[in-house]
């Protein structure tokens, strides 16, 4: 018998006691509180909660390899079903290994409850192996930090953080739970848990009434939207409103989800987080709505005059602590956004029908807007054709335009493709909000496999997963947990053996003239030398994998990896550059 399998053999013994014990009274929480499914990383501080997890069989236990799958995975459960994901990891090297993807949970605002388990409060102050100050370390990325001293206290704990993470703003609740307390007897929890969004009534009449005459008085007024309307599910909500005003409709900067649905045609995909980007966005602009939207800044510091002075600015939210990120607005509104947003689209259908004058203005300005959508839809299809005869790897849009054609309806895109996000979210025809799915608010690569498998076990439906080759080492044990679960999850790597993103960076913000391709290579950019080999490196988790060259044979070989019903990871040679 190992040492491991013995030390946690001789800790984990079934106490005599018949009482429930606190492990078995946080499992109890946890289903009260809606949760099925727990994504772990477990070590010795968490086998108790283990042995009692795999005994009642509920709730749903996924094994991950690395705990940035565990947290990524509980995250992709969450945004898939607008309830907190739970992940389970140990200690403080867990805590360590889990820490990219706690800041991306935190900053992207995803309820989360990470459950972790820590040294025995009997030798803690001999400093044993696995010591740490745990909630010290976490309590600045986290939403709230708890640790529990007591056995009959834990259920109610894990219904608070429940509570906790799903309250406005969502984010990331730590649940520490000492190795000693599992097995003491437990408590029942007396706190309902709230697993879901609560709602709110709509906003006053008298404050949706003016943000109506705002929209009707502006020459061209822009939605934009957040990930906070994408979970209300919005999204038809927001194109009807679109079409009242004749507005622009854009996603703020880092969505986590599809805030707007791109076959509308008042949509104009995301705002980049990037100086030229918001120029564009605005440039004809002169009042913006933002609705449930956070707007960062670039992700490089690019002067702070990212909006006209003249530009009039409302946002619509559902409580104050709803953060706005850069906008500054002069009206600020506060209801149930599905509610006031529909509240808001008949309040401006009854001015135009009013007014003869303003529905003949706001009529024009709809067809220039279709004739617009409709010539920039056919453009970037037309340049993500990929044109006969050519030869070497194949630029990143038509890679990513095969990829979504060869993809069956209904399929969710994870999008870690980085320097190629853009094509991605440009490309896809996103009908739901959970058509599109990123966790990149918070800029640590690593997200996108373990999110793909916590969004397909909480939804059931197809993924088509995009991610960098730099971005795929840096969370690739997540492709064991989707081999293990055969979880439909097709993954396409765009290889352009480099950092291209930091490339991009470095030509646009610290170099003066444009490189040459000897001084690319002084930048140690590349991850060519040797080359990652992505095939075998899927292989060696359990999943099928085939490298692709050329743009004939991609669509095929997704279509086929889709149509197996099995996981697959396509390597696509793509062309790098701008």
């Amino acid at each position: 018998m190992s040492f491991v399998r013995s030390l946690a053999r001789s800790m984990t013994a079934t106490p005599a006691s018949t009482e429930a014990t606190a492990a078995s009274a946080a499992i109890d929480a946890l289903v009260d509180g809606g949760v099925t499914t727990l994504y772990c990383n477990p070590g010795t501080t968490e086998l108790p909660f283990i042995r009692e997890l795999t005994a009642r069989q509920v709730p749903r236990y996924v094994l991950t390899l690395h705990e940035g799958a565990a947290v990524s995975g509980a995250a992709g459960h969450a945004l898939a079903t607008g309830r907190p994901g739970v992940a389970v990891v140990h200690a403080m090297p867990g805590a360590a290994n889990a820490l990219n993807m706690i800041y991306n949970v935190s900053r992207s605002h995803v309820p989360l409850v990470l459950i972790i388990g820590v040294q025995d409060l009997r030798h803690q102050f001999l400093d044993p192996m696995l010591q740490a100050d745990v909630p010290g370390v976490l309590r600045p990325i986290a939403k709230r930090v708890w640790e529990a001293q007591t056995g009959e206290a834990l259920g109610e704990v894990i219904s608070l953080a429940l509570r906790d993470a799903i309250a406005q703003p969502s984010g990331p609740v730590v649940v520490c739970v000492p190795l000693d307390i599992w097995d003491t007897p437990g408590g029942v929890a007396t706190t309902n848990a709230v697993s879901a969004l609560p709602r709110f009534g709509a906003a006053p009449v008298d404050q949706v009434e003016q943000l109506a005459d705002q929209l009707v008085a502006a020459d061209a007024p822009t939605l934009i939207v957040g990930d906070l309307a994408a979970q209300r599910q919005a999204g038809a909500t927001i194109a009807s409103l679109a079409a009242a005003a004749a507005a622009t409709v854009r996603w703020a900067p880092a969505c986590s989800l599809a805030g707007s649905l791109s076959q509308s045609p008042y949509h104009r995909g995301p705002i980049f987080p990037d100086a030229r980007s918001f120029a564009r966005a605005f440039e004809d602009t002169d009042m913006v709505l933002g609705i449930g939207a956070e707007v960062l800044p670039p992700t490089l510091f690019q002067g702070r005059e990212l909006f006209p002075a003249t530009l009039a600015c409302a946002t619509l939210n559902e409580v104050p602590e709803d953060d706005v990120g850069i906008l500054r607005p002069q009206l600020s509104v506060y209801g149930d956004l599905p509610t006031t947003i529909e509240a808001l689209d008949r309040a401006v259908r009854a001015r135009a029908t009013a007014d003869p004058a303003c529905e003949r203005r706001l009529g024009a300005r709809r067809e220039a807007l279709r004739l617009e959508y409709e010539s920039e839809r056919a453009r970037l299809h037309e340049r993500s054709r990929p044109r006969e005869g050519e030869a070497g790897p194949m630029p990143a849009r038509v890679a990513v335009a095969l990829g979504l054609e060869a993809a069956p309806a209904g399929t969710v895109v994870v999008d870690e493709a980085v320097s190629n996000s853009g094509w991605v979210s440009l490309l896809g025809r996103f009908e739901d909000a959970l058509s599109y799915v990123t966790m990149a608010r918070g800029g640590g690569l690593g997200y996108a496999l373990g999110v793909a498998l916590g969004v397909q076990i909480a939804s059931s439906r197809p993924v088509l997963t995009f991610v960098g080759d730099g971005a795929l080492v840096y969370g690739p044990q997540a492709l064991w947990t989707i081999a293990h679960e055969n979880l439909p999850i097709v993954t396409c790597v765009l290889n352009n053996s480099s950092y291209e993103i930091l490339k991009g960076f470095m030509r646009n913000h610290f170099v003066d003239a444009s490189p040459t391709p000897e001084d690319a290579a002084e930048w140690r950019l590349d991850i060519s030398a040797p080359a990652l080999d992505t095939v075998a490196l899927a292989r060696s988790f359990g999943v099928a994998s085939a490298r692709v060259e050329d743009a004939a044979s991609l669509r095929e070989a997704v279509a086929n990896a889709f149509a197996s019903g099995k996981p697959w990871l396509i390597d696509v040679a793509i062309a790098g550059g701008p």
